[in-house]
């Protein structure tokens, strides 16, 4: 099958060469999948539209038609618009400010408007966003540039707004990955301290906070609850002291004073502590005992 490139061959055995359908070969129709707004430049005056361009717009231009005959070129028809847009201004009382503006023109185009003499100021808002300190230095700044830049007072009003407002969505963002990463620690460990110790975390925090208190160091440094725990090295390392060293050369279990009776309590009772969990649950004697002394000293000390 012969393609477009092929002669055409006549009646009377004559060829012809195939017409050229490419642009600018004598043929000004654009191809069909080319948008409207092509056809309707002058290709030999860049910026120029073409004789009669106007007629071959889409419909939805139609009352625009004799409007745009009147323009042979973009850049006259945008400095159309431009002047049409100055004289409505002029028209409504409002002169444009320029570069060139003099101090009396900026003073009546701030009269026309609204806009103070002296630069904005923001007194502090009743209600700033959590976690949000109101900083008069950058609001002062803030009040100048809004004046200069001539916004209204509701202009410059709105702007602050929502300058507070990204402000506050912005501590907000941040306040929540800080807690989340907070957590994520946090499950991290203690998912690291059932590998490790498994049911026996209580005896092995006692434990070692023994070895805290042989050393003198606070014993909360050996508790997983206490934000100042030293780490579940450190824990292992003491609980395994505490085991080389032997009962006898050990401070007495009750040498520990510091550790939260509550925290102990809560954690026989939800089964942290699995080892006195269990023995709880089948009404030990001891365990129970154990229970009431903690859940006793514990409300002592919040009534204290």
């Amino acid at each position: 099958m012969p393609d477009d490139t092929t002669p055409i061959e006549t009646p009377t055995g004559q060829t012809t060469p195939p017409p050229d359908t490419t642009a600018g070969a004598g043929n000004d129709t654009p191809p069909p999948e080319s948008p409207w707004f092509h056809s309707i430049w002058d290709p030999e005056n860049p910026g120029q539209f073409k004789e009669k361009y106007q007629e071959a717009l889409p419909e939805d231009y139609e009352e625009y038609k004799s409007v745009l005959a009147n323009y042979r070129d973009f850049k006259t028809l945008l400095k159309s618009h431009k002047d049409s847009l100055t004289a409505a201004r002029q028209k409504a009382g409002i002169k444009p400010l320029t570069p060139e503006s003099t101090p009396e023109e900026v003073a009546a185009f701030r009269r026309e408007l609204g806009i103070p003499e002296t630069p904005y100021e923001f007194p502090k808002p009743e209600a700033l966003p959590e976690g949000i300190e109101w900083q008069e230095e950058r609001a002062a700044a803030f009040g100048k540039w809004a004046h200069e830049k001539n916004l209204t007072p509701a202009q410059a009003k709105e702007a602050m707004d929502l300058y507070v407002k990204f402000i506050g969505e912005d501590y907000t963002r941040a306040t929540e990955a800080q807690k989340q990463a907070y957590a994520d620690q946090v499950a991290a460990e203690q998912e690291a301290l059932r590998t490790e110790f498994g049911g026996k975390l209580s005896s092995a925090v006692a434990e070692a906070q023994r070895i805290a208190v042989k050393y003198k160091l606070p014993p909360e440094v050996m508790d997983p609850g206490s934000d100042k725990f030293a780490g579940i090295t450190v824990l292992k390392m003491a609980n395994d002291l505490a085991a080389a060293l032997g009962e006898s050369k050990l401070p007495p279990a009750a040498a520990v004073v510091n550790r939260d009776p509550m925290r102990q309590y809560n954690e026989i009772i939800d089964g942290t502590d699995k080892e006195r969990h269990e023995l709880w649950k089948k009404g030990d004697k001891a365990t129970l005992a154990l229970t009431q002394r903690l859940l006793k000293e514990a409300l002592a000390r919040s009534a204290a």
